[in-house]
């Protein structure tokens, strides 16, 4: 499904907090064979810290990073490096927010110069308007819903009790 993502040398899968973009990466981590990065993994929030990994990365690497969407169009990425944009409607990602009692929200709307949310929808917007326009010619919209058709897609009925992420590991904390 994302065999063709190979021609990069670098994939930024972003976008909204529970937009997927962890099970997505992993998904181009499965199909490209790129090695998978998460924000989390290496604390990766300070955005010059953030691209200097990326950018010093020998290895091609796919790259889950939904915190640091502020920030795709000001990075200095090259020609071998895509973005893959998720896309989800902004209801389930609250939902899935509810669900999981996520409390990051006031710190992603401070990026964006706002104390109102849904931060999905302020995310939305500002990439409208903002990112798109300069990542066009990198980037890669993916919708949710398109995910299932992958092999390592797991239906909601299957991941009930699970942590934050839709991926094997997430099992261990629910």
């Amino acid at each position: 499904m994302f065999e063709f993502l190979s021609r990069f040398d670098k994939v930024l899968v972003t976008g909204p907090q529970r937009s997927a973009t962890h099970i997505c990466a992993r998904m181009i981590e499965h199909d490209t064979g790129f090695r998978y990065v998460d924000e989390d993994q290496f604390e990766i929030h300070n955005r010059n810290l953030w691209q200097a990994i990326v950018m010093k990365s020998a290895l091609p690497i796919v790259v889950q990073c939904p915190s640091m969407s502020r920030y795709i169009h000001e990075l200095k990425l090259g020609d071998g490096a895509a973005i893959v944009w998720m896309i989800r409607p902004v209801e389930e990602i609250c939902a899935s927010e509810a669900r999981i009692g996520w409390d990051g929200e006031a710190a992603e709307l401070e990026k964006y110069g706002t104390t109102r949310g849904p931060i999905s929808q302020v995310k939305y917007d500002y990439f409208e308007r903002v990112q798109r326009p300069v990542v066009a010619s990198r980037l890669f919209e993916i919708g949710y819903d398109g995910l299932a058709e992958h092999p390592l897609w797991i239906p909601k009925d299957g991941r009930r009790g699970w942590g934050w992420t839709q991926t094997e590991e997430a099992k261990a904390y629910g």
